[in-house]
């Protein structure tokens, strides 16, 4: 299946990616381009054969496998790309669901039978003073948790919906969520500065993605804060927010959806119908791809050592996954 006519959302390739895609892409850029490029059913064969080959891909057993100690091991670093943290929310980032995954139900049981009396998903943390694993909320970790659980569980389970109460309780003024956790020096060190976190605020959004459409919970405010601190930059009059900056490492392109990148920030932001035609989300388009890639075929701009093995993992050869991605986003600000 392709198409037949040269459409809007191919203009920045310079030509159609999708044969390509479809030939050298890994079971999720096969599924994702007959699912969202060329709008293919359910129920077509193609889509039927590339959900299987996904569920049955090495990169999918590696991840189920890390997964299988949940929550050990503790987490020491919040941008680990390895730690099964990271590893359960590239499982819902390749389009994984629940009918692919067996043991999802024990999985998603686990991780709410770690929620707090507040309601907020808890993970295995190092203390930073201590380095004593305990079981904490922490802004990083909480909405991936909860985004899961939606993606992966059933979202009307009373402990998900007692976990997005707990979410939006935390929303600040501005929109955008802060570094509200239960470790004490979260609050003494970081209350000194008045702004929302970037990479809390676009977790926390990539969680409410995960809601059905018609969901009155599913909003996109919080995304001003990411939309502003971008332009900023863009007009060079930025400043960093929170440590994270919007600059040169920033645009490079990235996959896996780990930390503060503008790849990862348009793939959520390009999920709300309502920043559709925020120019400032095209904008961010053209400074991560300011000239028509060669072929149509876009090469990663940084890697996950950790992800070496797969195309997204080297920048030498164009990356079938990283071309899939750029072009979804420009075909949801195209549709």
């Amino acid at each position: 299946m392709t198409r037949s006519r040269f459409a809007p959302w191919m203009r920045p390739f310079g030509e159609d990616p999708t044969p390509w895609l479809l030939e050298a892409g890994a079971p999720w850029v096969r599924l994702g381009v007959l699912r969202d490029l060329l709008d293919a059913p359910p129920d077509d064969p193609a889509v039927v054969a590339a959900r299987e080959a996904l569920a049955a891909h090495p990169l999918v057993t590696e991840c189920r496998a890390a997964l299988a100690g949940w929550p050990e091991p503790p987490l020491r670093r919040h941008d680990d790309a390895k730690h099964p943290l990271h590893r359960l929310k590239l499982l819902v980032d390749l389009g994984l669901d629940r009918d692919l995954l067996p043991d999802t139900p024990r999985l998603v049981g686990r991780i709410l039978s770690m929620a707090g009396t507040d309601g907020q998903l808890r993970s295995v943390v190092c203390d930073p003073e201590t380095q004593e694993p305990q079981r904490l909320a922490f802004p990083c970790d909480a909405p991936i948790l909860l985004g899961a659980v939606l993606a992966l569980g059933d979202p009307a389970d009373p402990r998900a919906a007692a976990a997005l109460e707990a979410l939006e309780v935390r929303r600040e003024r501005d929109g955008g969520w802060f570094c509200h956790g239960e470790w004490h020096g979260l609050e003494t060190h970081w209350r000194q500065r008045p702004e929302s976190c970037p990479i809390a605020t676009l977790y926390s959004l990539w969680a409410l993605a995960r809601l059905p459409a018609g969901d009155p919970r599913r909003a996109d405010r919080g995304a001003e804060l990411l939309l502003s601190h971008f332009q900023a930059y863009d007009r060079r009059e930025g400043r960093p927010v929170c440590y994270f900056q919007a600059g040169k490492r920033f645009r490079r392109l990235k996959f896996p959806f780990v930390w503060y990148d503008v790849l990862h920030v348009l793939d959520v932001l390009t999920r709300f119908e309502g920043l559709l035609g925020d120019r400032r989300l095209r904008a961010m388009v053209d400074a991560a791809l300011p000239e028509a890639p060669r072929g149509g075929r876009v090469k990663a701009g940084s890697v996950f050592t950790a992800y070496k093995a797969y195309d997204f993992g080297q920048k030498r050869e164009p990356s079938p996954t990283i071309t899939f991605l750029l072009a979804r986003v420009l075909r949801r600000l195209d549709a």
